[in-house]
């Protein structure tokens, strides 16, 4: 899309409403308890640091490494005994 500076006049126009801009500042916002800044009340996610801010909302957990390398020993150690049998 190409810049026009015809675009200008555009904000004379009797349908813009300066007052429009107050909408947003009426949002009812809060502080990010981890960063402290000023967000959205209605945000799940911080927009400044990223961090949920409640743990059904923030990602899941990984498995425990001990928990995979224990089904890989496992599987490994069934495939090994079929083998055996054979």
């Amino acid at each position: 899309m190409r810049y026009d500076e015809d675009d200008d006049e555009s904000w004379d126009e009797p349908g813009f409403d300066e007052d429009d801009d107050d909408d947003l500042e009426s949002e009812p916002t809060r502080d990010c308890p981890y960063c402290g800044r000023e967000m959205l009340e209605i945000c799940v996610q911080c927009p400044a640091c990223g961090q949920y801010l409640s743990q059904e909302d923030g990602a899941r957990a990984r498995q425990p490494r001990w928990v995979i390398l224990g089904a890989v020993l496992c599987l490994g150690t069934l495939l090994f005994w079929m083998l055996l049998k054979l």
